[in-house]
C-alpha cells in the first residue's frame, strides 16, 4: 500500500505547521519488536495487537522494524496504520526514498528511523529532514559485530554521517548487535539525539553517562496475559 501525492502533500504542511515537540531529556528505555509477515517473531506465539497493548501500556511508545520494508522496500503500511491508532509507534522500514519515509508519518508513525545504507542516496535524508517534524526523524547507522557498515555509493565514516545528521538537526540511532561497553562508547558524538538499538539493560546507566538519550532493547519480558 502506498500513500498517494494528496496526502504526502497534506502531510508536509502538518509537519511544519506543527510547533517543535518539547526536547526529552531524561534517559528512556523503549521496545523493540521485528514485524514479518503479520507477527513478530520475538513472540510467535502471540497477537500483535495484544503485544503491542502490553508494551505500550508499559513503556508508552514501542519501536517496530519491518522486516519486509527493510529487505526490499515493502512496508506494511496497513499493518503500521492500524497499530498506530491507538499507540505511539517509531518505525524503522528501510526507507530508501523521502516519499517512503512521508508515507510512514502519514500511517501513523510519530518517529521514522531512515537507514543510511539503505538509503537511495544521501539527497533523500537531507529531503526528509527539510519536510519532517523537529526530533521525529532519524537516521540509523548499522554496525553489525562492531563495524560500521557504510552506504554502498557514499564513501562516508561514521564520524560524517553523524556529522550530517547534527547539521541536518536530525538524531541518530546505532544498530548493533556487539552491544559491549568498550565498542558503544567510540560510536560518534553529536550534539542531536543518539539512542543504540540493540543495547542490553545492563548497558543503560552507562549510556546515559555517555550522553545517549535512550536504548531501544528486545525482546522485553511478557506476561503470561500478553503470551496466551
Amino acid at each position: 500500500m502506498k500513500v498517494g501525492p494528496r496526502l504526502i502533500a497534506l502531510a508536509r504542511r502538518s509537519f511544519l505547521a506543527h510547533a517543535p515537540r518539547a526536547s526529552r531529556v531524561s534517559f528512556e528505555t523503549l521496545p523493540l519488536v521485528h514485524l514479518e509477515r503479520g507477527r513478530f517473531p520475538e513472540y510467535p506465539a502471540a497477537d500483535p495487537s495484544v503485544v503491542l497493548t502490553r508494551l505500550a501500556a508499559r513503556f508508552g511508545r514501542i519501536v517496530l522494524v519491518d522486516a519486509g520494508g527493510v529487505r526490499a522496500n515493502d512496508a506494511d503500511l496497513e499493518f503500521i496504520q492500524e497499530a498506530g491508532r491507538k499507540r505511539t509507534l517509531w518505525v524503522d522500514a528501510g526507507s530508501r526514498y523521502a516519499t517512503d519515509a512521508m508515507d510512514l508519518f502519514v500511517a501513523g508513525a510519530e518517529t521514522v528511523t531512515m537507514r543510511w545504507n539503505t538509503l537511495r542516496r544521501a539527497s533523500e535524508l537531507e529531503e526528509a529532514a527539510a519536510i519532517a517534524q523537529e526530533g521525529a526523524l532519524y537516521v540509523g547507522l548499522e554496525f553489525p559485530h562492531g563495524k560500521f557498515l557504510p552506504h554502498p555509493q557514499d564513501a562516508r565514516s561514521a564520524t560524517q554521517v553523524a556529522q550530517l545528521a547534527q547539521d541536518l538537526g536530525i538524531g541518530l540511532v546505532f544498530l548493533t548487535d556487539k552491544a559491549d561497553a568498550d565498542v558503544v562508547r567510540h560510536f560518534p558524538s553529536s550534539t542531536t539525539p543518539r539512542w543504540l538499538q540493540g543495547a542490553s539493560s545492563h548497558l543503560a546507566s552507562e549510556l546515559q553517562t555517555w550522553g545517549y538519550q535512550g536504548a531501544i532493547v528486545g525482546p522485553i519480558d511478557l506476561t503470561e496475559e500478553a503470551k496466551a
